[in-house]
């Protein structure tokens, strides 16, 4: 990723950035209530899902390595307040929010690839409690679903410019973050428009709208494409979203996060007395029982939130309190191939009729076995 995508500086998109980031001036104020009293006027508010809050900010040394916020449950108290004068809800206040916060950073988008950008054709979007087994299962979900990349959102905002930020225990705007989203999705270096897991996305109320947007946004360009016969239709497959979330309980979360600090510390014992191998990085809050626990909870504080994505797209929720194998048949059952789902509507709606496959092969063992009955009935001599 260029290091140009998150050197834009804070002045050049001050009223965007500043709504999405939680950072408020004078100067941004006004432009933004004209906003939404233009909104509340034209009726054109997006209620349907009751979405809202903060950002994917990470505050203080206490973040998690993971990418989970820390301070997020403090942060989105502070946008569930309403703007002064305002005749929005708190919640279509911060969807108005999301919806500039994307818009600008669509269009950044755009003028870096220009029309060049291909859409994959499918997002796995996996989240889940810390320790619930996320990073063990990204390559299982990638085969099961034929996907050949990955994006984890703790390596993705690992820039020395978001970095920057957690230092000076500031929150990370949202706009730095969904410009980084939005180039290891859409990038044509990168992406190969078959499809991607994002580990990590969405954790608050503002990410899933960002979410439901860009699906909008990959549809429209889908339908767009469809339409022109000298498009490369390739580019802009019609898109697929899944939610994948695994959850355990918080002792469990705890424990494991626990466990995998003993497990990385024995593995550095040995690679220093061997002399060779790669040293793994030890997670703070993996070694602090108390920014454990935290960490569950802050997964909790925006648990419902995410549960806002079961309206729009397949949502799956694993229990993750067994063993691997049994979080793998799960996730294997829940992301199976199913026509009414990866197939266009019009796609299934034609080939509905067909039987299938399936039922194909019942019947064909049925008819067989029938046949080799009546033969040997015939032929009992044989």
């Amino acid at each position: 990723m260029a290091l140009g995508i998150l050197r834009r500086t804070l002045h050049q998109r001050r009223a965007v950035t500043a709504l999405g980031g939680g950072i408020w001036d004078a100067a941004s104020q006004p432009r933004f209530q004209h906003a939404v009293n233009e909104r509340s006027e034209n009726g054109n508010s997006r209620d349907e899902s009751g979405r809202g809050e903060e950002n994917h900010g990470i505050e203080g040394q206490a973040s998690s390595s993971a990418g989970i916020p820390l301070s997020t449950a403090l942060a989105s108290k502070k946008e569930e307040t309403p703007v002064p004068g305002s005749t929005l809800s708190a919640l279509e206040q911060t969807s108005l929010k999301a919806q500039l916060v994307f818009d600008a950073s669509w269009k950044a988008m755009e003028d870096r690839f220009g029309g060049k950008y291909v859409s994959p054709r499918e997002i796995v979007w996996l989240n889940g409690a810390p320790g619930s087994g996320k990073g063990t299962n990204v390559p299982f979900i990638m085969r099961s679903r034929g996907l050949s990349r990955s994006v984890g959102m703790s390596q993705l905002l690992n820039s020395p410019e978001i970095k920057s930020f957690v230092d000076r225990g500031e929150l990370v705007p949202d706009a730095m973050v969904l410009d980084a989203l939005l180039d290891s999705i859409l990038n044509p270096e990168m992406n190969d428009g078959h499809g991607v897991v994002i580990d990590g996305f969405p954790r608050t109320a503002t990410q899933v709208d960002f979410v439901k947007l860009l699906y909008d946004k990959l549809m429209e360009r889908h339908l767009r494409f469809a339409e022109d016969p000298d498009a490369d239709e390739w580019r802009s497959p019609r898109p697929s979203f899944k939610v994948v979330i695994l959850y355990v309980d918080e002792a469990e979360s705890v424990r494991r996060q626990m466990k995998r600090a003993e497990l990385t510390s024995l593995h550095n014992e040995r690679v220093k007395d061997a002399g060779t191998g790669d040293v793994w990085n030890v997670r703070a809050t993996d070694v602090n029982q108390a920014l454990c626990k935290r960490r569950y909870q802050v997964f909790k504080s925006h648990y419902n939130t995410i549960l806002r994505l079961k309206s729009y797209f397949p949502f799956s929720l694993i229990d993750a309190m067994g063993s691997l194998q049994d979080c793998r048949a799960q996730i294997n059952r829940e992301l199976r191939y199913q026509s009414s789902l990866d197939l266009d509507e019009k796609t299934y709606a034609s080939i509905r009729h067909l039987p299938l496959a399936r039922d194909l092969v019942r019947v064909a063992r049925q008819r067989l076995v029938f046949r080799l009955d009546m033969y040997c009935r015939r032929h009992y001599r044989m």
